[in-house]
């Protein structure tokens, strides 16, 4: 495969690296961030020269060594490509990076993970106003305490923004739009407890002085009289025309 290399990382002293100088990447602002990242999980990326040992990629981590102090850097030395390779493959470093993008639906629930893991979420990279707003949301859409009243009901709006099977972060609760009653939305059917079925049982199979009736008006299986009542209504009816007790 052309620009194979073996990955021969070696330690060098950190003053035999050479920043590029005509770098087309502002990295200050990053500095920082990077020398945590070190300090907290080590040289996991080399810094990677050319021949001469002037920095391809990595510039930031070789600023970010010297913030910390470190007298030497790993280093990969691609001594396999062209200058205009070189070249190119510095500004493209930098380029493929920006072209990904978080997945939002996701990147708050690693985020809180991390959080209740009590881990350090300043290394991650993100200001406070970041982490705020991947962990809480955005600001102009939370509520405050007091600024509705209790029982306020929103209107309803004629485009729904909610689909079946999303997943809403509420705090330190989930809620998920779905149906309750839908096995294949929510995994399971819900059955109702034995106090529940008894009061079912007992509300809509009740033999009153007349018939048998049922007494859930909005019932739309009622019962059907059985024969027995059916029976002991005629011949009360019949004891009552002959002038006879029941």
């Amino acid at each position: 495969m052309k620009g194979t290399l073996s990955m021969q990382i070696q330690n060098v002293p950190i003053t035999s690296v050479k920043p590029y100088e005509k770098n087309p990447r502002f990295n200050d602002d990053a500095v920082d961030a990077v020398a945590k990242s070190i300090k907290e999980f080590g040289w996991q990326q080399p810094i990677v020269t050319d021949k001469d040992m002037t920095v391809i990629c990595g510039h930031t981590r070789l600023k970010a060594a010297e913030r910390l102090g470190l007298t030497e850097v790993p280093v990969i030395v691609a001594d396999n490509l062209t200058p205009e390779q070189v070249k190119a493959y510095r500004i493209a470093d930098n380029k493929t990076g920006e072209i990904a993008e978080w997945n939002y639906d996701l990147l708050p629930f690693e985020i809180k993970d991390l959080q209740d893991a009590n881990f350090d979420l300043s290394l991650l990279g993100f200001d406070t106003d970041e982490l705020d707003k991947l962990l809480n949301g955005d600001a102009d859409k939370q509520v405050a305490t007091g600024e509705t009243e209790p029982d306020a009901v929103p209107e309803a709006p004629e485009v729904a923004v909610s689909v079946r099977g999303e997943v809403y972060q509420l705090g330190e609760h989930r809620l998920m739009c779905g149906d309750s009653t839908d096995a294949a939305s929510s995994g399971t059917r819900p059955t109702p407890s034995a106090s529940r079925r008894s009061r079912m049982r007992r509300r809509s199979n009740v033999l009153c002085g007349q018939s048998w009736k049922c007494r859930m008006d909005a019932c739309s299986a009622r019962p059907t009289e059985p024969d027995w009542s059916r029976s002991v209504a005629a011949s009360h009816s019949q004891r009552r025309a002959a002038g006879k007790p029941r």
